[in-house]
C-alpha cells in the first residue's frame, strides 16, 4: 500500500494575492521527502505578489522511517484543491498550476494523469517538476492529460543524482526522463550547471563536500526557482505570452541576470506541440542502417567523411551517461569536411509556414574526441532546389556545452539542450552569401567545419514556431 493513500490532515501554508486581484489562479506545491510544507514559503510569497493564490500542502507521513510516495502525495494534492475551492469560492479560478519537488515532482505528473482518468474535474493547466524523482511507475504526461510542463534540475544534484535504483527501469531516473516522455503539450526544461537538489529551496546539503565547493550559492538557486516558476505559471495561467522566450532559451529571468550578470549556465530544452514539421525524431525501428532514412518524412540520409557510420538507437543504450529516455543519433567526426546530409521529400520542402529550425544536441561525456572544457560547434546548412545554400554556425545562437564535471565522474551526464535557429537567418541579405528559398528546401546538412573533431548525440530535428 502506498503511504498516504488516505489524505493527511489539512495542513498547509497559504498566501493570497493583493486585493486588486479579483480572480486568481491557484498554485499548489507538493513538497519532497525530508522537507515540509513550510519550506517553500519564499515561493508562496513570490507567487502571491504576482497575482496567484499559493498554497504548500503537508505530505509528511506519520512515521520516522518512511516518507509518503508518489500516489499518496497526489491524493493529498487533490484533497487540498477541494479545500481551497471551498475556502475561496468564486475567487479561485478552475485554472490550476501545480509544482512538486523531488518525490513531489513525480507526484504532480501522476496527479495530472489521475485527474483525467478519474474525471475529478480539476483544470490543471500547468505542471512544474523541480528536481523530480522517476521511480513510482513510468509516468507519461501525455494523451488525454497532456499539460504544459516544465522541469528544473541541477547538474550537481546529490539526491536525484542519476542512478537507476528501481527494478525494471533502464534509464537514469531524473527529470530528463520525465521530460522526454511528455508529449501532446508544450514542454520545456532548464538544466542548471552547479545547482544541487535542495539548493533550489534551502541549502546545498545534499551535495558531496567537493561538489558543494563548486555549487551555486543557494541564494542564486532560489532566485532561479522564483524567476522560472513565476514566468511559467504566468505564461500558461494568466496567460502572458511575453514570458515564452525564457523557455525557448532566448533570455533569462531578471532574478537570475541581476544576481550574477547572466553568468549562470542554464541550458534549456523546449518543444512545441503544434505547428511542427518533424524531420526526424529517431523513434522508429533501430537497425544498423536505420540512420540512413528519416523516421517520419522518409527522406534519405548520407554521411561524408565520418570515421564510422552514425548510430541510431535509444540514447541511454548508446551512451550510459545519457539521462534521456528517447532515441537519437550518435556520431563522431575527425575532419572539417565531414558532414551529414538529409534529403527532404518533395511534399515537405515548403518551410514558409515555420519560423525556426530546432534540434536537441549534446556532447558525449567522456569522449576523447571532444576538447576538454570547450563548447562544441558546427554549421547547419539549408539548400534549395536552385542550388542556393547557406550554412549557419550553431554558436551564433546557442552553445553546445562541455558536460558539467562532478566529483564522481560516473555521474557526469551527456545532457541535451535545444538549439533554435531562426529560419530568417537563411534569407536575410548578406554580401556574397546565397539567400535560400524557404519555399523549396531540398536538403539540410550538418557540417562539421568549425571544430576539427568531436562526438555528439542529436535528436528532434524539426521546423517549428
Amino acid at each position: 500500500m502506498d503511504y498516504g493513500d488516505k489524505p493527511a490532515a489539512a495542513k498547509r501554508s497559504l498566501l493570497t494575492p493583493p486585493r486588486w486581484s479579483l480572480f486568481a489562479p491557484p498554485l499548489t506545491i507538493v513538497h519532497g521527502n525530508g522537507q515540509d510544507y513550510t519550506t517553500y514559503d519564499f515561493l508562496l510569497q513570490h507567487f502571491a505578489h504576482n497575482g496567484f493564490i499559493a498554497a504548500s500542502v503537508d505530505c509528511r507521513y506519520n512515521s520516522t522511517s518512511h516518507g509518503m510516495r508518489g500516489l499518496g502525495r497526489a491524493n493529498v494534492l487533490f484533497e487540498h484543491l477541494t479545500i481551497l475551492n471551498a475556502d475561496f469560492g468564486a475567487t479561485v479560478q478552475n485554472n490550476i498550476g501545480i509544482m512538486g519537488h523531488s518525490r513531489g515532482g513525480e507526484a504532480v505528473v501522476k496527479a495530472a494523469r489521475l485527474n483525467q482518468e478519474n474525471a475529478l474535474g480539476h483544470q490543471i493547466n500547468a505542471v512544474i517538476a523541480l528536481a523530480p524523482t522517476d521511480q513510482y511507475g513510468t509516468e507519461v504526461l501525455g494523451g488525454g492529460h497532456a499539460t504544459p510542463f516544465f522541469v528544473l534540475y541541477g547538474s550537481l544534484d546529490g539526491d536525484i543524482y542519476g542512478g537507476t535504483w528501481t527494478s525494471g527501469y533502464t534509464v537514469l531516473q531524473t527529470g530528463f526522463s520525465l521530460y522526454d516522455r511528455a508529449s501532446g503539450a508544450q514542454k520545456s526544461m532548464a538544466f542548471v550547471y552547479g545547482a544541487t537538489h535542495n539548493g533550489f529551496i534551502t541549502t546545498n546539503y545534499d551535495a558531496s563536500l567537493s561538489d558543494q565547493l563548486n555549487a551555486l550559492d543557494p541564494i542564486h538557486q532560489k532566485n532561479i526557482s522564483k524567476g522560472y516558476m513565476n514566468a511559467f505559471f504566468r505564461l500558461h495561467l494568466q496567460p502572458e505570452a511575453k514570458w515564452a522566450g525564457i523557455f525557448k532559451g532566448e533570455w533569462q529571468p531578471q532574478t537570475v541576470t541581476q544576481a550574477l550578470g547572466g553568468a549562470i549556465e542554464i541550458y534549456p530544452q523546449y518543444k512545441d506541440a503544434t505547428s511542427v514539421k518533424v524531420l526526424d525524431d529517431f523513434e522508429g525501428p533501430h537497425t544498423a542502417t536505420s540512420w540512413q532514412q528519416t523516421t517520419l518524412m522518409g527522406g534519405t540520409v548520407a554521411q561524408t567523411g565520418l570515421p564510422a557510420d552514425p548510430t541510431e538507437n535509444a540514447l541511454h543504450a548508446m551512451d550510459p551517461k545519457s539521462p534521456h529516455d528517447s532515441a537519437g543519433l550518435q556520431l563522431e567526426w575527425n575532419g572539417t569536411g565531414d558532414m551529414i546530409t538529409v534529403t527532404i521529400p518533395v511534399g515537405d520542402r515548403d518551410l514558409t509556414a515555420f519560423e525556426t529550425l530546432s534540434f536537441r544536441i549534446a556532447q558525449k561525456a567522456g569522449s576523447a574526441a571532444n576538447p576538454v572544457n570547450q563548447s562544441q560547434d558546427l554549421r547547419v546548412a539549408l539548400k534549395d532546389s536552385a542550388g542556393s545554400e547557406r550554412a549557419i554556425r550553431v554558436s551564433a545562437f546557442a552553445a553546445i556545452p562541455y558536460p558539467h564535471a562532478r566529483n564522481d565522474t560516473s555521474l557526469i551526464k551527456s545532457a541535451m539542450r535545444t538549439v533554435r535557429i531562426p529560419l530568417k537567418s537563411y534569407t536575410i541579405v548578406c554580401l556574397n552569401v546565397d539567400k535560400v528559398n524557404l519555399g523549396d528546401v531540398v536538403t539540410l546538412s550538418l557540417q562539421f567545419s568549425v571544430k576539427a573533431q568531436g562526438e555528439i548525440a542529436i535528436d528532434d530535428i524539426e521546423f517549428t514556431q
